[in-house]
C-alpha cells in the first residue's frame, strides 16, 4: 500500500507548489493584503505542505514546515474544525475561525482532495477574510481542487510510466542474452550489460556504430524482417571485438502503434551456452565418474590412477579393450574429471552410422547440402562437443576416406560443414575407443597410420573381467542390487557353489555379460544355471523354489556351503517365517538372522 507522506509529501506536493503559489499571487494582486492561504493535509492530520500570503503568514508563520519535521494540525491551529468534519462527513466544509495571533475572523474551506493513490487521501484547507464572498470562494476552492487533483493524478501517471520504464530497462538490461537497439538510420543506440559481456567490450565501444559493420549477416537479416519473415536462431559470428565465438541471432522491426518504423532490435546468445543446454537434455553429458568404477584387481587399481592422472589433459586419448569392459565409462570419468566438465559430452559410435552419413554426422551441414537437409542446415558433433569432450567410439569401423577428414580436423582445430565454405573453429578434446588390435588394423591398411598417433597420445587399455577376478563379485552384488531395484524384484540368494563358478568363468562378454547375467538372476529368483550353460525351462511350478544351481551328487560340499544350503532350503520350506525355519534347525531366531546376513541369504 503506498503512503500519502512517502509519495506524496516528497513529490506530489513539490509538484503542486507552484500552482498554489500562483493563486496566491492572483488573489493578492486582485483582493489586497488579506488574509489567504492554502494547507495540504494527510488524512492523519499531517501538514505537508503550508501557503500563506496576506497577513496569514505573520498570524500563523510559526506552524509554517521547517526542514523535515511535519507539524500535526491541532485543535488551537485555524482550519482544524473544518479539517475533522470534512474527514467524518466526507462532504465539503465551511466554518468561521479566528488567527490565534490577533482574533481576527477568517473562514475555513476543506474537503478531501483526490489524489490518485489508491489507497491514501489528503486534505485541501483554504483560508479567506470575513468578508469575502462565501459563494465565490467556495467555487474558487472547488476550481483550485479540481487542478490540483489533476495535476496531481496526471503526475502519478507519468510516475506509473516512469516506473515502468525504469523497470523495463532493468529487465532488458539484466536479461541472459544481448540485445542491440538499432535506430532506422541502422546504427546502434544501445546495448545492455549482458550484450558488453559476450562482446568483451564497454558500452561506449558499442554505440553509435553501424550494425552491417559489427555483424556480417545484417543485410540478409534486414531484407527478411521488412519482408514479414522471421529471422530467429541464425547463426552467425562479430565482424568486430576479435571474439572466436559463435552466437544464435534473432532481428526484429520495432513498429509504433499505428504501424510506423521506429528502428530494428537484434538479440544473440552464446552458440556454446545453448549447445551445452541441448546436451544436457538430450543425454549429451556424462553420467558415469570415477566414483562409479570398481576396482579391487591390482592392475584396475593402477589403471584408475593412472586415468586420473591424465583427465585434467588436453591430450587425446586412445582407450582400448575387448567389447563390454566399460570404454566409455572410462571416457565419461575422463571427462567429468577434467575442466572440459561443465561442457557437453558428445558420443558418436563410428561403426553403427553408414559411411554416406558419418561425415555430416561429425561436422554437421549447411542448408541445401542434400536432399531432405533441414532448413538452416545443422551443426555436427564437432560442433556440439566444442569446449568438451567427443567420444569416437569404435573408431576401428570409420571408412578410411572418412579417417583422413577426422585427422585433418582433430590437427586444424576447424571443421567445415557438408555443402559449406566457411571453416569454424572448435575447441575438443578427442577420446577414441576401440575392440580392435589397431596396429593390426593399420598392417592390414584399415586404419591409418598418422591417425593412430594422433589419437595414442595417451594409450589406455581397460584388461577384460577374465584378468580382474577380485572385481567379478562386488560388480556381480553391484548389479543384483541395481536390476532388483529396476525391476521391482527382491535380490536373489546366490548360493557360495554359484558365486566361485561366477567367479573363474571366462566371461567372453565381459562386463556386459555378467551384467546381463545377474539380470537373468533376479528375473527367475536365483534359479538359473551356471554361468555359460543357458537358461533351462522350468519343470516345476511348486509353491517351493528348487535350489539355485543343479549341483553334482558326489561333489563334497564344505561345511559353510552346505549350511547355506540348508538354511536356504529351510527358509524357503517355512515360507520365510523365520521363527519357524530356526525350529527346524534346531537353532536359536537371532543365530539364523546372523547366519543369513552371513550367506547373503535373502528372507
Amino acid at each position: 500500500m503506498h503512503s500519502w507522506e512517502d509519495d506524496f509529501l516528497p513529490q506530489r506536493a513539490e509538484v503542486l507548489k507552484p500552482g498554489l503559489e500562483g493563486l496566491l499571487n492572483l488573489l493578492w494582486q486582485t483582493q489586497g493584503s488579506k488574509p489567504y492561504g492554502f494547507i495540504l493535509i494527510s488524512s492523519d492530520g499531517s501538514i505537508l505542505s503550508f501557503h500563506p500570503k496576506g497577513g496569514l503568514e505573520e498570524a500563523i508563520g510559526s506552524l509554517t514546515v521547517l526542514g523535515d519535521e511535519t507539524l500535526h494540525i491541532e485543535e488551537w491551529f485555524p482550519g482544524y474544525r473544518a479539517f475533522m468534519q470534512a474527514r467524518s462527513k466526507q462532504q465539503k466544509i465551511i466554518l468561521p475561525d479566528k488567527l490565534p495571533n490577533t482574533g481576527e475572523v477568517i473562514y475555513s474551506i476543506c474537503d478531501r482532495l483526490n489524489t490518485g493513490l489508491d489507497q491514501e487521501e489528503g486534505y485541501l484547507l483554504m483560508f479567506y477574510p470575513e468578508e469575502g464572498d462565501q459563494e465565490k470562494f467556495s467555487g474558487l476552492f472547488d476550481i483550485t481542487r479540481y487542478f490540483l487533483e489533476r495535476e496531481s493524478i496526471l503526475y502519478g501517471r507519468v510516475e506509473t510510466l516512469s516506473n515502468a520504464s525504469r523497470f523495463a530497462y532493468a529487465l532488458v538490461n539484466n536479461l541472459a542474452i544481448g540485445v542491440l537497439a538499432i535506430n532506422p538510420l541502422e546504427q546502434i543506440t544501445w546495448v545492455n550489460a549482458t550484450g558488453c559481456r559476450l562482446l568483451q567490450t564497454d558500452y561506449s565501444s558499442v554505440v553509435n556504430l553501424p550494425i552491417s559493420k559489427i555483424y556480417a549477416d545484417w543485410e540478409r537479416a534486414r531484407r527478411k524482417i521488412l519482408a514479414g519473415e522471421t529471422f530467429v536462431d541464425e547463426e552467425g559470428n562479430f565482424l568486430q571485438f576479435n571474439l572466436r565465438d559463435k552466437f544464435f541471432f534473432n532481428a526484429f522491426v520495432i513498429r509504433s502503434q499505428d504501424e510506423r518504423q521506429l528502428g530494428y532490435m537484434v538479440t544473440f546468445r552464446e552458440f556454446r551456452r545453448v549447445i551445452n543446454l541441448v546436451n544436457k537434455y538430450t543425454g549429451s553429458h556424462a553420467r558415469f565418474s570415477f566414483d562409479d568404477i570398481i576396482a579391487l584387481s591390482p592392475n584396475m587399481i593402477e589403471l584408475v590412477e593412472y586415468a586420473k592422472k591424465i583427465a585434467d589433459s588436453p591430450s587425446s586419448v586412445l582407450i582400448t579393450g575387448e567389447s563390454g569392459t566399460g570404454k566409455e565409462v572410462f571416457a565419461q570419468s575422463i571427462h567429468q574429471a577434467s575442466s572440459r566438465k561443465d561442457a557437453g559430452f558428445v558420443a558418436i559410435n563410428c561403426g553403427a552410422i553408414s559411411p554416406t552419413l558419418i561425415e555430416s554426422e561429425l561436422f554437421g551441414y549447411e542448408e541445401g547440402a542434400f536432399t531432405g537437409a533441414r532448413k538452416g542446415g545443422r551443426p555436427g558433433k564437432f560442433e556440439l562437443a566444442d569446449k568438451g569432450t567427443l567420444f569416437l567410439d569404435e573408431i576401428g569401423e570409420m571408412p578410411p576416406e572418412m579417417q583422413v577428414k577426422l585427422l585433418r580436423a582433430i590437427q586444424e582445430g576447424r571443421i567445415t560443414r557438408v555443402g559449406g565454405q566457411k571453416e569454424i573453429p572448435v575447441d575438443v578434446r578427442i577420446i577414441a575407443a576401440t575392440n580392435r588390435n589397431p596396429v593390426e588394423e593399420i598392417k592390414k591398411g584399415k586404419f591409418r597410420l598418422d591417425l593412430y598417433y594422433r589419437l595414442n597420445v595417451i594409450p589406455l587399455h581397460i584388461p577384460p573381467l577374465r584378468e580382474r577376478k577380485e572385481d567379478i563379485k562386488p560388480l556381480f552384488r553391484l548389479f543384483l542390487k541395481q536390476k532388483a531395484e529396476e525391476l521391482n524384484r527382491r535380490i536373489p540368494y546366490i548360493s557360495p557353489i554359484l558365486f566361485e563358478k561366477i567367479q573363474n568363468y571366462y566371461w567372453p562378454g565381459n562386463i556386459r555379460e555378467l551384467e546381463n547375467y545377474a539380470e537373468q538372476a533376479v528375473l527367475l529368483d536365483g534359479n538359473i544355471p551356471e554361468p555359460g550353460r543357458g537358461i533351462q525351462m522350468p519343470v516345476s511350478t511348486t509353491n517351493i523354489a528348487p535350489l539355485p544351481q543343479k549341483r553334482d551328487e558326489d561333489k563334497i560340499l564344505s561345511l559353510d556351503e552346505a549350511e547355506a544350503e540348508a538354511i536356504h532350503k529351510a527358509v524357503l520350506k517355512c515360507n520365510n517365517n523365520l521363527s519357524q525355519a530356526a525350529r527346524v534347525l534346531k537353532i536359536s531366531r537371532n543365530t539364523l538372522y546372523l547366519k543369513l546376513r552371513k550367506y547373503n541369504i535373502p528372507y
